[in-house]
């Protein structure tokens, strides 16, 4: 306005603003304001030094600065802050909305302006997260980072994040992404649903410490879901690098009025068994992961399917089932090992089964012993101290390898019996259970064992 044209500066120092977000039903309070407004040669600049209390340790600070030429509708603007908390930026735009499931202080800055039709231009931000919590409701165990960062565009015509870098370092989790997030429900004011596509680098894994040291895979991609009333983080699609093979995943996380809980599935056409015990959790179905360790003494392992589900108020129920071939089993520790053998072994509502299409024994004498339709049973792997294992055989030899493999150690049925292990020439099939308890210091007395079978071609040299 002419009145003004001599006006060249104002300012305004120990400004308190009481600020209500009656939608959110929020209030904050500015104190120590200070706001300058300035003219030269027709363009506009106005800064602002503001301190917000938020109740919290430390105070948050916010720097911000707008400029504009005068009788232009075009203007750009920014905001530096400092130790503000997440949920309070995630109130002040929907865009940023996603920013709610988390517990910590920020520090950056936000970049944007107006265009000249009026609507706002792209936002560039740089976030600074401090340590702090990822909690979508009071109900759910937070889940803890260290430090996380973040360089992302965000664009309200096309409503659509760009992260240049969105990377995350903590216990659970080390991880540097980017990709590309398209946000629904905006138009509405409110975040419906983030869908994005990212790519995942620098992966770290241990979540709870489930493992002595974190597991690392090479790189990922993935395609996800992101609700936040209620919480819902689902992964539709998630390819993992790891030593050259693809682990496949999919599920979801979400909350309820218990806390977390979560679904997740992972398959893989092939892996080393010493990458598949050192991705099994120590402490994860324990009996089964100790005797793989133990009696898997080589081979393939092949089209693995593992499900897992669990939550805050629940134990992990696991599914675990792969496809084995030319692979050596030693299905009791005084028993010749399986050797060449095939077959699949599953793992369900805490059973667990290593069944045998083919593979062979060679036993101390009488030759080779096929033992095609055998198998090693866990019945319930969640008996803590009283866990029991199941051989069931089925055999298919000479009558001297049967009997020599009934024989051995702590069954000694010859020895017993006090008959020679070479007593006859023919063939015998038949069929073992043997039980025993899954612990150190086995005595004979603690198996039980039965065999039943027939013998065909038999000659002896004399009365038995």
């Amino acid at each position: 306005l002419p009145e003004f044209s001599a006006l060249i500066s104002a300012e305004i120092q120990a400004l308190t603003i009481r600020y209500e977000d009656t939608q959110a039903g929020r209030v904050w309070v500015v104190d120590g304001g200070r706001v300058r407004l300035g003219r030269d040669r027709g363009i506009l600049d106005l800064a602002a030094d503001l301190a917000l209390l938020s109740g919290g340790s430390s105070v948050a600070t916010l720097e911000a600065n707008y400029t504009s030429e005068l009788g232009d509708k075009r203007a750009e603007f920014g905001l530096n802050i400092s130790e503000v908390s997440a949920q309070d930026i995630a109130l002040q735009s929907p865009a940023l909305a996603w920013l709610s499931v988390l517990r910590a202080p920020i520090s950056g800055a936000l970049r944007s302006g107006v265009l000249v039709d009026g609507t706002f231009a792209p936002l560039s931000a740089t976030l600074q997260i401090g340590e702090g919590v990822v909690q979508p409701t009071d109900a759910a165990k937070p889940i803890p980072f260290s430090s996380a960062r973040s360089y992302l565009t965000y664009n309200p015509k096309l409503q659509t994040i760009d992260f240049d870098e969105l990377s995350i370092v903590s216990k659970w989790l080390t991880v540097s992404t980017e990709g590309q997030a398209v946000l629904s429900g905006l138009d509405a004011g409110v975040l419906d649903e983030l869908v994005g596509q990212f790519q995942l680098s620098g992966i770290a894994v241990n979540p709870n410490d489930l493992y002595e040291k974190p597991i690392v895979f090479d790189s990922a991609d993935m395609d996800f879901q992101l609700k936040l009333d209620p919480f819902l983080f689902k992964v539709g699609r998630m390819q993992v690098a790891d030593q050259g093979k693809v682990l496949r995943l999919d599920g979801e996380l979400l909350t309820d009025k218990d806390g977390w809980n979560f679904a997740a599935n992972a398959q893989m056409d092939g892996i080393d068994p010493d990458r598949l015990l050192a991705l099994w959790p120590e402490n994860l179905a324990i009996p089964t992961r100790n005797w793989l360790n133990q009696n898997l003494i080589a081979g393939n392992l092949k089209d693995l399917d593992v499900a897992l589900r669990g939550g805050d108020d629940q134990r992990i129920n696991t599914f675990v089932s792969f496809n084995y071939d030319r692979a050596d089993v030693q299905f009791m520790k005084t028993m010749p090992p399986v050797t060449g053998a095939s077959g699949h072994a599953t793992m369900l509502s805490n059973r667990f089964v290593v069944a045998i299409d083919e593979g062979q024994v060679m036993a101390p004498q009488g030759g080779k012993i096929n033992v095609a339709g055998s198998a090693f049973i866990i019945p319930d792997v969640s008996l803590k101290g009283k866990v029991v294992g199941e051989v069931q055989l089925k055999t298919d030899s000479t009558v001297t390898a049967a009997l020599s493999l009934l024989n051995q150690p702590k069954l000694e049925v010859m020895d017993k019996a006090g008959l020679p292990v070479i007593m006859a020439e023919g063939r015998a099939v038949l069929i073992a259970k043997i039980t025993v308890p899954l612990r150190k210091g086995v005595k004979p007395s603690d198996m039980k064992y039965s065999a039943t079978g027939s013998l065909s071609s038999v000659k002896v040299s004399g009365l038995v």
